[in-house]
């Protein structure tokens, strides 16, 4: 996709929101997304597909040999 895409993606999110497109989605199954609302993006129409990224687990605590 254009980098203007990923741009209005960008402009779109709230503030500590992170949009994925479904082209990004596809390289990186195993991130945690949920669907996000249809959005109309300037220069791509109405309806345009994005997820939204969730916050990622906390890390648990390392053992003394994992480090």
């Amino acid at each position: 996709l254009p980098d203007n895409y990923a741009t209005r993606l960008c402009g779109a999110a709230e503030p500590g929101q992170t949009l994925l497109c479904d082209s990004v989605l596809g390289y990186a199954r195993e991130l945690p997304t949920r669907p996000y609302q249809p959005l109309h993006l300037r220069g791509f129409g109405e309806n345009c597909r994005a997820h939204l990224l969730r916050p990622l687990p906390a890390p648990g605590p390392r053992a003394a040999d994992e480090s």
